[in-house]
């Protein structure tokens, strides 16, 4: 542009110096030589490069990854047909060469050990950064020995939880549900939480597992009721990219085992309409307060 301007103001004075005659055609000629100049002015600016203009800017997927997980980051706004580094934790993860319009797609491993940051992409004078989240295993959950009653205040620094609460089981211990809590916002169990051998349920927005949920074992199989109910409704919610009403276990182990029993049988003798009596083939195991469903045969 400057060199444009020079070239426009040195005509300007050549044709003015000559001291022509300034007539209608001499105005006319000079009218069109700065129309010329001007045409050719942004002819230029029209010309210049995309990726001097666009705003550079990347995009990661998954936004939410474990260590030694594959990313993937795109791309654009930046120089065309330039080679660019990809940094993650100060470190370059990844090198990529933009496409002639300034686009460019890579993949990378998040490396072992890393936590949550910025991604960002630099290429010359030019950068841009995105989020990533970076999930850490927790540490395993100690083997049970030193349990901790749900109902005990010592278990919760003397507040046990109350309705609505959000609430967090450390890695490091092993918590007996001994009774059933009121209704809960949440509950994040990174040790361990042990439902002990009586009718109980649980209720929350959501639960999430990193350490362990243990529901009977094979040895000592859970021979109650056991219900864990979801509450969550929240659509703005999304707990770990799985939705707001969530039972989901993260690197960790949700162990259930009930009871061997019949989940069916048949009946030994027809049943007539209005009775309020069955004779069956085998109910062995089937308990006062179970539900059955009474299906049509052929």
């Amino acid at each position: 542009m400057v060199k444009f301007w020079s070239t426009l103001e040195t005509s300007v004075l050549v044709v003015i110096r000559r001291g022509a005659p300034v007539g209608w055609k001499m105005w006319l000629a000079l009218l069109m030589l700065l129309a010329a100049l001007l045409t050719m002015a942004l002819a230029t600016l029209m010309a210049s490069p995309a990726d001097a203009r666009a705003w550079p800017q990347i995009s990661v997927s998954p936004q939410a990854v474990s260590p030694g997980t594959s990313v993937s980051t795109t791309g654009s706004g930046f120089p065309k047909r330039a080679k660019g580094n990809l940094f993650f934790g100060g470190k370059v993860v990844a090198t990529f060469i933009t496409s002639r319009k300034g686009h460019f797609s890579t993949q990378w491993m998040v490396p072992e050990g890393a936590s949550s940051g910025k991604v960002v992409a630099k290429v010359s004078s030019r950068q841009a950064s995105a989020a990533l989240e970076v999930r850490t295993t927790p540490p395993p959950p100690p083997p049970p020995g030193r349990q901790q009653l749900w109902s005990d205040p010592a278990t919760w620094n003397n507040q046990v939880p109350e309705e609505g609460y959000t609430v967090t089981i450390p890695a490091d211990k092993t918590v007996l549900l001994d009774a059933s809590p009121p209704a809960l916002k949440s509950l994040q169990v990174d040790g361990t939480l042990i439902f002990e051998d009586k009718d109980l349920e649980l209720k929350a927005d959501w639960v999430v597992v990193h350490g362990k949920l243990q529901i009977g074992t094979e040895e000592a199989p859970f021979t109650k009721q056991a219900k864990i109910t979801l509450t969550g409704n929240d659509p703005n919610q999304n707990v770990m990219s799985m939705g707001a009403k969530v039972l989901g276990v993260m690197g960790g182990t949700l162990d259930i085992h009930g009871e061997q029993r019949s989940g069916w049988t048949r009946l030994n003798a027809t049943s007539n309409k209005g009775s309020n009596k069955l004779t069956l083939e085998d109910a062995s195991g089937w308990r006062v307060g179970d539900r059955i469903a009474v299906a049509s045969t052929d």
